[in-house]
């Protein structure tokens, strides 16, 4: 917590119990350890979390607008449907359980007011759907400016859905 991410090490990274046990009690945890506790709890099959404030997809959640993952076929294998999460004070339990919760609807949590949210079973697979969805809110953002998007179809999107199943 409240170190320039930057300058992260092996020795600057907390290590927690799921129980929420300090086991670098050296290190002042982030104030969003909950979140990602809940989500473990909720989701045994995550082993890597990702949590960030990219520009574009921050953007976003601080509207009503939606990251349209249906513009190209990368977008859709790697971050299939986002999940969009109400805005609860950062810290707190009760945006640790709306998180968790969406995280059983998908891969992607977009957080009202907040930020971004990615899971994987790699910390690189959670870390690649970050810059994915960084590069897919561009592509949204310029998509809606330039008009008359293309995407991609109903039946486009099931092939893909099938061939990442």
């Amino acid at each position: 917590s409240q170190i320039d991410k930057g300058t992260l090490s092996a020795k600057t990274i907390g290590v927690v119990t799921l129980s929420g046990e300090n086991q670098s009690p050296e290190l002042k945890l982030s104030m969003e350890t909950k979140m990602h506790l809940e989500i473990y709890k909720t989701r045994p099959d995550v082993k890597a979390i990702v949590h960030a404030h990219p520009v574009f997809a921050t953007s976003y959640a601080g509207t009503d607008l939606k990251i349209n993952t249906s513009i190209s076929g990368e977008s859709r294998a790697l971050l299939g449907d986002l999940v969009y999460a109400d805005y609860a004070l950062m810290g707190t339990k009760e945006l640790a359980l709306k998180v968790a919760n969406c995280c059983t609807k998908g891969n992607v949590i977009i957080m009202q007011n907040h930020g971004v949210l990615t899971v994987g079973k790699t910390l690189f697979e959670a870390y690649d759907r970050i810059e994915v969805l960084e590069a897919t809110a561009k592509i949204s953002y310029i998509t809606e400016m330039l008009g008359k998007r293309k995407e991609l179809n109903e039946k486009q999107i099931k092939e893909i859905d099938d061939l990442f199943a």
